[in-house]
């Protein structure tokens, strides 16, 4: 089978019931992978690892272990993480203004190494 028709079919079953959740591909192609990844709306694409134990993470990969994963706005979550006991913190910022000539070096210096990368 050509790439185009797993991709086609795998897309199709996300939309039937998985958008975001997990894609899985076997190859040794990185521009196949790469293909394959941009058309598949999910939050985690395993590549030459089984799917259902593979999106767990930890075993298989550096996925943050977790047995719930969101599946980001493709999926109507807020994060496409693995959650973990991190997103269970509260977590306080404490933050205090900047001068604006602090602020816009910043913003430039962003800019500068966003257009060089």
């Amino acid at each position: 089978m050509t790439l185009w028709i797993v991709s086609n079919t795998a897309s199709k079953i996300l939309e039937n019931g998985g958008k975001g959740h997990t894609a899985s591909i076997f190859s040794k192609s990185t521009k196949n992978i790469i293909k394959y990844s941009k058309r598949m709306n999910t939050a985690r694409v395993l590549v030459n690892t089984p799917s259902s134990q593979g999106a767990v993470g930890g075993i298989y990969n550096h996925l943050t272990p977790s047995l719930t994963l969101g599946c980001g706005s493709y999926g109507g979550n807020i994060t496409t993480d693995n959650i973990s006991a991190k997103h269970l913190l509260n977590i306080q910022r404490v933050a205090k203004p900047i001068s604006q000539l602090e602020s816009l070096k910043k913003k430039v210096i962003y800019r500068i190494r966003e257009l060089t990368y």
